[in-house]
């Protein structure tokens, strides 16, 4: 597991996550580059790890409320992925975040030596 994805699911594990705290962590790992390019590189990142069932992804307005997040549905994560308002906290309505499964967690754990 490369040292992104072990930071992405520690940082879902903790607490609901920004898209946009990802696409930062991106890119202090991966070095100067756009913000974009970063955004791109977390989003097939984002992409695998859902599909893989180790994050979920959600919506909840800001500031956050726990009793406010709710599942962005599989059907529509793709769309929310590719939407560049997605990946900032300056989007207008609900914001997007990610929390790491049980399953994520378990990965996350054997990666790093927990267990």
């Amino acid at each position: 597991m490369d040292l992104l994805t072990r930071n992405l699911l520690w940082s879902g594990y903790e607490d609901y996550t920004g898209l946009w705290d990802a696409a930062f962590e991106a890119k202090a790992i991966n070095g100067p580059q756009p913000i974009e390019d970063a955004r791109e590189c977390t989003r097939r990142l984002m992409e695998s790890l859902l599909a893989d069932g180790l994050i979920e992804l959600f919506t909840c307005p800001w500031p956050p409320d726990n009793d406010a997040f709710e599942v962005v549905l599989p059907d529509d994560r793709t769309e929310i992925l590719q939407d560049d308002m997605s990946w900032t906290a300056e989007r207008e309505g609900a914001l997007i975040w990610y929390a790491t499964t049980d399953k994520g967690f378990d990965s996350y754990k054997k990666a790093t030596g927990w267990e």
